[in-house]
């Protein structure tokens, strides 16, 4: 739910939240 949404945010907004995203989508997988 809000999958690419998220990962283009944390693109706009800097690599540190990039990494979260990483970590969520790990885990999702």
């Amino acid at each position: 739910r809000g999958t690419w949404q998220e990962l283009f945010l944390a693109e706009f907004d800097g690599p540190r939240h990039r990494k979260v995203i990483v970590v969520v989508m790990g885990n999702d997988k």
